[in-house]
């Protein structure tokens, strides 16, 4: 019964939700006030990329670095900008070899 009913659902009810909000406004809010709460404010954020918020949050501060540390002018190219960050992050995090 319940895939019969998606299946229908997905056939024409949000057509028919518009053609009842639209001619019978007083039916359409009875159906919204027997919502179940959790319908109507679950929602699920996704950052792009599937990051979590920590590296979105990296990634943002990243564009808003490279924006203000380039020259006036000047086009952040990514093919400039990736290997220059990659460089710095290397030199950054490399250990020094140490003489036998």
């Amino acid at each position: 019964m319940v895939t019969a009913f998606a299946v229908d659902w997905a056939a024409g009810g949000p057509e028919v939700i518009a053609r009842v909000r639209q001619t019978d406004p007083s039916t359409y809010l009875r159906v919204v006030a027997i919502l179940p709460k959790d319908v109507l404010v679950n929602v699920q954020q996704h950052v792009p990329g599937n990051l979590d918020p920590d590296e979105w949050r990296v990634q943002v501060d990243l564009v808003r670095l490279i924006k203000a540390s380039a020259p006036e002018g000047a086009k952040a190219l990514p093919t400039e900008i990736v290997p220059a960050i990659e460089e710095t992050v290397r030199a950054h995090f490399a250990r020094p070899i140490e003489a036998e």
